[in-house]
């Protein structure tokens, strides 16, 4: 199930980084979110994508951070807080 999470990735670039019609690979509703948190000098970070209905997601670190995508920027701790949801984290199959 990991491995659908991060095609996630693909499908919000080619939708101009917007996850409306982007479809959750556990539950198969549209209620997928997503947010780059990284430095604004040099566009690294890590990214959350959960979805909200199951909410499920993963975090992938040490990204390069998309221009047009939706970001904070580090040490935003109230913005992450306020944006970014507790959610059970999908994690690959050699780690269960």
């Amino acid at each position: 199930m990991f491995k659908s999470w991060l095609y996630l990735i693909g499908e919000i670039e080619d939708n101009n980084y917007s996850a409306e019609n982007v479809l959750c690979p556990e539950c198969k509703k549209k209620q997928i979110d997503y947010m780059y948190v990284g430095d604004s000098n040099t566009n690294i970070g890590y990214l959350s994508i959960w979805c909200n209905s199951c909410n499920k997601g993963v975090n992938m670190s040490r990204v390069m951070i998309p221009k047009g995508a939706k970001r904070l920027e580090f040490g935003n701790m109230e913005g992450i807080k306020n944006n970014i949801p507790r959610f059970e984290q999908v994690y690959p199959d050699i780690y269960k």
